[in-house]
């Protein structure tokens, strides 16, 4: 479905987000040289500078396309780079017009991060994006009516000068073919020039190894070491902008030489005191700039930077949600020389009488630092956390705001290991999403989830009242973004036990450039206000959404379905990019798809084939898949879903009861292993992604617990070391099963298409 959209004004039009996420694709038959990376593609997009004209009415490689209205293409003189540019004008404020590539066969690099450049200038008043689709079918087929596998769109802001838009993005493990598109509505033009889509690593990287660290008291260094991947000599440029907000401060530019495999480190010096937060932009050109190797966008602290990892809730200490102290982590943000000389403090104040007095934090060689806190005896109102770091004649002190609630304050919140703790009671959180039906609720409480997310039409005041009967927690979901409708919702349940907190725009990444950040961010600010004990919920299906939307929510549901039936990677491959993007600073719960995709996205999808629901293995493998993966939390999508236009009708019960078995079954397990897995310490060294069998060991309590997962549909042999076992033993979780190892703690087993192992262990005290 295709939509106007109007554009956000945030930020500056040159921006880049960063996702530095690389994943390996697997299979369970590769030999070691097959799972190299390919040699860099080079651009891919053919004709991007426009420079051989046009065929016929279209660009040579491009074809124009009006989706609605009227609109004008066409090839012009005078480019960013060259000769030429594209020019696509429009005259109708109600039209949507534009263009794409030929299909680009991706198959080579799926799986892989691309980089997708181009530069573009606009007139007139005129919505302007471009979008990557990727498809897993050829696109000559059926052309539009191929089912797309992935989308990203770019949203191209107003500028009358050229300006360069960047973007990293992830291809699906099963791409085939992927377009550009250009789209303008409204009426004005859009040039663009230099467009590209090329692998990474591309065929120059660029590792930066220290960025805006503090020199001396007006000065300012990065360090980076370029590495040319290719068999041939490579020279081009670095471009490192200075940004202060929306104010370019300055440009550095450096040109670097590199002979075949050659590193060279690069050293970039500017002048800006050491007090001031900015942004830099890091470039890398090749010998011509329309040659985009790398753009990375770095925020740049000042001297210190920090912050508080407990309280994890929104900064507020609440009795019974461990732990009863402060927990800091932060870095003095500077050169070795001066980080030696560093001597951090930190001390709290508030408006309220306080005792206790500053205490000293170690400071790391590399300039991290951690502190645990235990407060005073306080009252409850706002506090904060003085943080002071000096070194030498140089001083900065950074306050970091806190919240002691009143002893009595009922609420839900989780604590910094991920533990969602409603109304005092630590649960690990297994939710099913998107519960339509009140009568739905008893098969999904025996089912033993222990929360339901529900549209505001089902939480009435009769559903509120069974869901308190049940002991089972309530989200309340809804499109609306209006402060009135969420202040009624709130006053009309806020005395139910089961109202756990809020689901607000579910994937608001989906809806292109018509829902911007601010908006949720203004919903999210007005959720805190209204109830700020109960957290807000927000699911996102994409890198670039997460970079944008996660600031606008307590907790991120990364939601990824399987981009083919049995491909399960994505679903795990999104959980990590959830907690980098994130930082691991708020909780990420995986949602686990229990629906096929002909009835959660497009109906025309074969239902017993590439629209299929998951297997009863593929399910079970996902959890544990998302759970390796860092998931602090689990929501199944899901019971029932109505048929619609788009969608198939689906009920579980119906349609997959061995399916709807192994969710009972998995929740069973999961209620038994979720303190280990969020309180216990993970062992170093589990196999990490991209392998065909991958595990992790946890410690907790006396137990080690071992998870095992065979993510290929062909058998597999799990190798795993399990450490500091009391004896090389260990038990199934879910039947008789015993795993004997050897005295060194190495364990074999094999292990079906998809199967999911979990095993206990006793460990020795203190591991």
């Amino acid at each position: 479905m295709t939509s106007r959209l109007s554009l956000p004004a945030y930020g500056v039009i040159c921006l880049t987000t960063a996702i530095l996420v690389v994943m390996a694709v697997t299979c369970s038959q590769v030999d070691a040289a097959s799972s190299e990376p390919p040699a860099p593609s080079g651009n891919l997009v053919a004709n991007g500078g426009f420079e051989r004209g046009s065929v016929g009415q279209s660009p040579d490689g491009w074809i124009l396309k009006a989706w609605e209205g009227r609109g004008a293409g066409q090839v012009t003189s005078g480019g960013r780079f060259g000769r030429n540019f594209l020019k696509l004008s429009s005259a109708s404020s109600t039209g949507l017009y534009g263009c794409h590539t030929q299909p680009i066969e991706v198959g080579r690099y799926a799986g892989r991060e691309m980089l997708m450049s181009l530069h573009y200038r606009t007139e007139g008043h005129l919505h302007a994006d471009a979008l990557i689709v990727t498809f897993a079918d050829d696109f000559t087929d059926r052309e539009w009516e191929t089912t797309a596998v992935s989308r990203h769109e770019l949203t191209l802001e107003p500028s009358s000068n050229w300006v360069m838009l960047s973007r990293h993005l992830d291809l699906p493990p099963n791409a085939r073919h992927a377009l550009v598109v250009l789209r303008i509505a409204g009426e004005g033009s859009l040039s663009v020039d230099g467009v590209n889509l090329r692998s990474l690593p591309a065929e120059v990287t660029c590792e930066v190894r220290g960025a805006g660290l503090v020199a001396d008291a007006r000065t300012r260094t990065t360090q980076m070491v370029l590495t040319n991947g290719t068999s041939t000599r490579s020279e081009g440029t670095v471009v490192v902008q200075i940004w202060d907000g929306k104010t370019l401060r300055n440009t550095v530019q450096r040109p670097y030489q590199l002979g075949a495999g050659q590193d060279q480190r690069v050293s970039v010096d500017y002048s800006l005191d050491y007090q001031t937060a900015h942004r830099l932009r890091i470039s890398v050109f090749g010998a011509q700039e329309h040659e985009v190797y790398e753009d990375l966008s770095v925020q740049i602290p000042a001297l210190v930077d920090a912050h508080l990892t407990a309280p994890a809730f929104r900064s507020t200490m609440l009795n019974g949600v461990p732990p009863d102290a402060l927990m800091m982590t932060g870095r003095v943000h500077a050169t070795e020389q001066l980080i030696q000389a560093a001597e951090v403090t930190a001390r709290i104040a508030g408006t309220a009488e306080i005792s206790g007095g500053e205490e000293r934090v170690p400071v790391n060689d590399d300039g991290t630092f951690n502190a645990r806190i235990v407060p005073p005896s306080m009252a409850s109102g706002p506090y904060h956390l003085s943080v002071n770091a000096r070194i030498g004649e140089l001083t900065l002190t950074l306050d970091l705001p806190f919240t002691k609630a009143a002893p009595d304050q009922r609420h839900v919140a989780y604590d910094d290991r991920g533990l969602l703790w409603p109304y005092g009671k630590a649960v690990f959180p297994v939710g099913m999403a998107y519960l339509w039906e009140p009568e739905d609720l008893a098969a999904v409480v025996e089912a033993g989830f222990n929360f339901v997310t529900v549209p505001a039409r089902t939480a009435s005041t009769t559903f509120m009242d069974q869901a308190d009967a049940s002991g089972i927690g309530v989200f309340i979901s809804s499109a609306s973004v209006e402060r009135d409708f969420w202040a009624n919702t709130w006053r009309k349940h806020r005395s139910h036990n089961s109202l756990w907190g809020w689901y607000i725009l579910e994937r608001p990444d989906a809806y292109g450039a018509s829902v911007r950040p601010e908006l949720l961010e203004s919903l999210f600010s007005d959720l805190q206000e209204l109830a700020p004990y109960h957290p807000v919920l927000c699911a996102l299906s994409s890198s670039d959404g997460l970079a944008r939307f996660a600031e606008a929510n307590d907790i991120v549901i990364a939601w990824t379905e399987p981009n083919s039936p049995g491909e399960l990677s994505s679903v795990a491959r999104h959980v990590t990019q959830a907690r980098e993007i994130t930082a691991s600073s708020k909780p990420v719960w995986a949602l686990v798809p229990a629906a096929g995709a002909a009835h959660t996205r497009d109906g025309r999808l074969d239902p017993t084939s590439a629209g299929r629901a998951p297997t009863a293995a593929e399910y079970r493998a996902m959890v544990y898949l998302s759970l390796l993966s860092g998931a602090q939390g689990i929501v199944s999508y899901t019971y029932r879903i109505q048929g619609d236009a788009q969608r198939r009708d689906w009920l579980i019960t119906r349609d997959a009861p061995d399916l709807w078995q192994q969710v009972i079954a998995v929740n069973r397990e999961l209620s038994a292993i979720g303190p280990s897995l969020l309180n216990g310490t993970r062992q170093q060294g589990s196999s990490g992604h991209g392998a065909p069998v991958q595990y992790g060991v946890w410690h907790h309590d006396g137990q080690a617990l071992v998870i095992l997962v065979n993510t290929t549909g062909q058998p597999q042999v799990a190798d795993i070391v399990v450490e500091s076992l009391t004896q090389p033993l260990l038990q199934s979780l879910t039947g008789p099963n015993r795993l004997e190892g050897t005295a060194q703690g190495h364990f074999a087993q094999s292990l079906a298409p998809y199967e999911a192992g979990v095993f206990m262990g006793r460990v020795q005290a203190n591991p």
